[in-house]
């Protein structure tokens, strides 16, 4: 084992789609902006669009996308792109998950990929970001959110301004039945001391111990519906609103770049909410990446609707 250089410390970034893993991951970037530091996006699409978002100097970026990192399909993927990174002697990693990762193999992945390299890194922990508007009924609803909270050294309760302190207490709670081990913090926007990931996370801390290893329930056989799409054109902020209104019903989750009338933006839908953010792009076209309920190919129907309110 080569112990001439200091060992890279590995960040694990889970929670589910819309929670705020990639408003997370740029504030990390921006104030870890001094040092060297390399970044894994893992995307259940085809097109990267995370990635698109973190790009600054003295990083590098790898981009995992079209499934889970977790699953057979893309795991061996992962660990090479760690590898790699390793190879850079690198000051951290952050590993930003797909918001349908199940995380639970992580262990072995850890495992393999120490027996593949001649160099030391410290996996510090995992992150999970909840977002507290919607958490009690995704609880119920989604096994990769429970897989995520059991597996986590920190949790970050996100998205304070949209509620109120009696829900903030309840999610607190619920998270609390279900790890007692990790520790919890409020935030909006993910704005926190950023002491508490070097202070806080610790890998001996008990709880991968606890939960011993299980299989990841990210398989070929239950991945989301993905469908990439490219629009030309422009269109109006108000039917950009109306078409994804329009599909909601049918998509529980889209996000890309866009060129409406009045400029270049961001947008993230989640369920019926619809985020925008204004920024600059040397994109041809529009690029959005959306994950479906539906078994049917949608590709024909999305573009009708894009067309009828461009």
């Amino acid at each position: 084992m080569n112990n001439s250089s200091p060992k890279t410390d590995l960040y694990l970034i889970t929670g589910f789609l819309g929670s705020g893993k990639t408003t997370l991951l740029k504030r990390l970037l921006r104030d870890f902006s001094e040092i060297n530091v390399g970044v894994i996006v893992n995307e259940f699409g085809k097109i990267g669009i995370d990635g698109k978002l973190v790009e600054r100097k003295n990083m590098d970026l790898i981009e995992i996308n079209n499934g889970s990192i977790f699953c057979s399909c893309l795991e061996n993927t992962f660990i090479k792109g760690l590898i790699d990174l390793l190879d850079y002697n690198l000051d951290k990693i952050f590993v930003e998950t797909s918001g349908l990762s199940d995380p639970t193999n992580l262990d072995k992945i850890i495992e393999v990929t120490k027996n593949l390299i001649d160099k030391e890194f410290n996996y510090k922990g995992s992150i999970c970001i909840v977002n507290a508007n919607n958490f009690l009924k995704l609880i119920n609803t989604s096994q990769a959110v429970e897989r995520q909270i059991l597996f986590s050294d920190l949790i970050i309760v996100n998205k304070n301004d949209l509620v109120d302190e009696h829900k903030i207490k309840e999610v607190k709670n619920k998270i609390e039945k279900l790890n007692q081990f990790a520790k919890i913090i409020s935030t909006s926007y993910c704005d926190f001391d950023l002491d508490t990931i070097d202070n806080k996370i610790a890998l001996d801390n008990g709880l991968i111990k606890e939960n011993k290893p299980k299989e990841t329930i990210n398989k070929k056989s239950n991945r989301p519906f993905t469908y990439s799409f490219q629009f030309k054109g422009t269109i109006s902020k108000d039917g950009l609103v109306k078409f994804f209104k329009d599909i909601s019903d049918n998509i529980f989750r889209a996000k890309g770049f866009v060129h409406t009338i009045e400029g270049w933006f961001y947008v993230d839908l989640i369920g019926e909410e619809v985020n925008y953010n204004k920024v600059k792009s040397k994109r041809d076209n529009s690029e959005l990446v959306m994950l479906s309920t539906e078994q049917t190919d949608i590709t024909d129907w999305v573009q009708m609707k894009w067309e009828y309110y461009k």
